[in-house]
C-alpha cells in the first residue's frame, strides 16, 4: 500500500485501505497520520469521491483516539456529501454526543430521524434533550 501511495500520492484509497488495517491493529495515531497526509495530498478543494472515505476513516480513528471534536469535523463533509448513509451519521451523533457539542448533537439527531423516522434511539435521545422531531 505504501508503494502505490508513493507512485500515486493522491490515491486516497490506498491510504483509507493502510488506515483501516492500522485502525483494526491498534494503532489509530498513525492511521491518523496516514489519512491526514493523503487529504492533504489532494487538497482541501478535491472533490468530495476523493476525500469520502477518508474523512470516515479520520472521524473513526480520532473517535478511537478519544478526540470527539476532531472527529466530528472529520465526519461534517462526509455527511454532507452522503446525506442518506445512516452508519455515517450514527457515527457523527456519537462523535457529537462524547464531545459535548449539544447543537451538533442535536442536529445530527434530527438528521437521522429524516433518514429513519422509526429510528428508535435517536428519537429517545432527542427526547432525552428536550427537543422535537425533524
Amino acid at each position: 500500500l505504501r508503494e502505490a501511495r508513493a507512485l500515486e500520492p493522491a490515491l486516497t484509497e490506498a491510504a483509507c485501505i493502510e488506515a483501516d488495517v492500522l485502525r483494526e491493529t491498534g494503532r489509530p495515531a498513525e492511521a491518523v497520520s496516514v489519512l491526514r497526509d493523503a487529504l492533504a495530498q489532494v487538497g482541501p478543494n478535491a472533490p468530495a469521491h476523493r476525500t469520502h472515505f477518508a474523512n470516515i476513516g479520520l472521524g473513526e480513528a480520532l473517535f478511537a483516539l478519544g478526540r470527539p471534536d476532531e472527529a466530528l469535523h472529520s465526519y461534517s463533509p462526509a455527511v454532507v456529501a452522503a446525506p442518506h448513509d445512516l452508519r455515517l451519521a450514527l457515527a457523527a451523533v456519537n462523535a457529537a454526543a462524547a464531545s459535548g457539542n449539544g447543537a451538533a448533537h442535536r442536529l445530527l439527531l434530527n438528521h437521522v430521524l429524516r433518514i429513519d423516522p422509526t429510528h428508535a434511539e435517536a428519537k429517545a435521545a432527542l427526547g432525552a434533550l428536550g427537543g422535537g422531531g425533524y
